[in-house]
């Protein structure tokens, strides 16, 4: 009898013990620096910090649960581990906390809140002190609606008459306009419109061009007030493979002083007259 009594006596010794190391206190402070209002009910990313770290092994844990007008209990199924942090330094990061994977936030539906907080726990989701009731970091709403939009372009001219068809065009116009809830949701929190990501899709004959297939020149050269006599400019057209036109298109021109101006006498027909006035008796300068 003794020697059961001295067993039974050594096995609650031996629990007390495990419930004394399995119970470690855990010092330390999280906190959410950081959420996006709006998210599309699958994913958000928060920001976190912790500081004031005991010695040990620390793990940083998020728990969310849906918003309630009386609020519930966080559940374990919906908590996710941000980080597991070794010794006493302050850490930080953002962590991407996943709706889907979670028991009760799977199934978000639009206009919904998603209330967060943050604890500091030796153990991991399953076994770790589920936060107060009133503990509440951040709030994140759902918006799961799709963008609405309306859209126009120019008719085609496909099937007009060759002799009707007088006009020619190598672009695209698009009009269109977009709207996010607003009217359409009164009383629901929307985000509101956010970028048209435009984007412009097709082949060429290969390989593709590396330059457009027009170009057009306009070239204003202003002459020294020094200038006289023969003046030569000269345009020579090359593509992005190096050909060149067969030969270049050399203009001249003759300065000739007319009172009270100079002007330009082309000695090429292709050069235009372009005329010349002077700001001095002696400092001609271009118009």
């Amino acid at each position: 009898m003794k020697k059961i009594f001295t067993v039974l006596l050594l096995a609650v010794f031996m629990l007390a013990q495990f419930s004394i190391a399995s119970a470690v206190a855990v010092t330390g402070d999280a906190s959410i620096t950081a959420i996006p209002d709006f998210s599309s009910g699958t994913d958000v990313d928060l920001d976190w910090a912790a500081t004031g770290m005991a010695a040990g092994t620390k793990n940083i844990l998020v728990w969310g649960r849906e918003y309630a007008a009386v609020p519930v209990a966080y559940d374990w199924n919906d908590c996710q581990l941000i980080a597991t942090i070794i010794g006493t330094s302050d850490a930080s990061g953002t962590f991407t906390y996943d709706f889907t994977t979670t028991a009760n936030l799977a199934a978000l539906s639009n206009g919904d809140q998603v209330e967060f907080t943050l604890s500091v726990d030796d153990q991991t989701c399953a076994t770790a002190d589920v936060p107060a009731i009133d503990s509440v970091m951040g709030v994140n709403y759902v918006d799961t609606l799709d963008p609405q939009y309306y859209q126009g372009n120019p008719p085609s001219d496909t099937g007009v008459a060759p002799e009707l068809d007088i006009a020619a065009c190598n672009t695209f116009e698009y009009w269109a306009l977009g709207l996010d809830g607003g009217p359409l949701l009164p009383g629901i929190a929307y985000s509101g419109f956010g970028t048209w990501n435009p984007q412009v899709t097709g082949t060429f004959a290969p390989p593709a061009p590396l330059g457009p297939d027009t170009s057009l020149l306009s070239w204003t050269f202003n002459f020294p007030a020094t200038a006289s006599g023969v003046w030569t400019a000269t345009v020579w057209p090359e593509d992005m493979a190096g050909n060149q036109a067969l030969q270049p298109n050399i203009s001249a021109m003759l300065l000739l002083w007319t009172p009270p101006s100079w002007k330009t006498v082309p000695i090429s027909p292709m050069w235009p007259v372009t005329l010349m006035r002077r700001t001095s008796a002696t400092s001609p300068t271009s118009a």
